[in-house]
């Protein structure tokens, strides 16, 4: 997997856009995204936590509940965000 490049972010979902959880807390802000071959965006990257202690999670695509106001609103609670595997994701052009 690599990360998609700016000309295929969707309109609706962009780097920087506010990520919320399911019951309300602000999570952080869209980092980047995973494609996979057909260069179909299957997760967007979440990074969490504070200088010392940053993780990346990737998000999938199908856990966004909306999108409004350039906020991305997700069906999954802060819990089960908290839950998902740190991961690394490779930067690509």
């Amino acid at each position: 997997m690599r990360q998609a490049g700016v000309r295929r972010f969707p309109s609706w979902l962009r780097r920087t856009s506010a990520v919320i959880s399911a019951d309300g807390h602000s999570l952080g802000e869209v980092d980047g995204f995973v494609v996979d071959a057909d260069e179909h965006i299957t997760h967007f990257v979440l990074e969490r936590g504070h200088l010392w202690g940053r993780k990346e999670v990737t998000i999938p695509i199908g856990a966004v509940a909306r999108v409004e106001s350039d906020a991305v609103h997700l069906a999954l609670s802060k819990d089960e965000v908290g839950a998902l595997p740190a991961v690394h994701v490779g930067r690509h052009g």
